[in-house]
């Protein structure tokens, strides 16, 4: 960038200002990334570390987020949207690593997933 000094004809180059990453200047480390959890209607947007990340620590976000209890039943299944394609299905614990920044979450209280799938 030139910056044009009060005589057209002294031009002074500006000082370089060193680039900022896009993570930090919207305030989000790089271990952290956001996702979307859904409940019912209800959507809320999250920041998760990505490390040490499982299916349990997904459940506990629910239940902080959503102050979402369980009973004594079990915990529903959290279902993900393929950012692609935009196919739903049940998250695994070997599915985590599918989870990618903007992700949306499910959580599938109703079981209304796979009513839907059975034949």
């Amino acid at each position: 960038m030139l910056i044009v000094g009060s005589r057209p004809s002294s031009i002074v180059p500006s000082p370089e200002v060193p680039e900022t990453p896009v993570v930090e200047a919207r305030g989000v480390s790089p271990e952290k990334i956001p996702l979307f959890l859904q409940l019912g209607s209800s959507v809320r947007k999250c920041l998760v570390s990505m490390t040490d990340f499982t299916l349990q620590s997904l459940r506990l976000l629910f239940v902080e987020r959503f102050q979402f209890n369980p009973g004594a039943e079990t915990f529903p299944d959290i279902l993900i949207t393929d950012r692609e394609t935009g196919v739903r299905y049940i998250l695994e614990d070997s599915g985590v690593q599918d989870i990618t920044e903007g992700t949306i979450l499910t959580l599938d209280v109703e079981g209304t997933f796979l009513s839907r799938v059975r034949i």
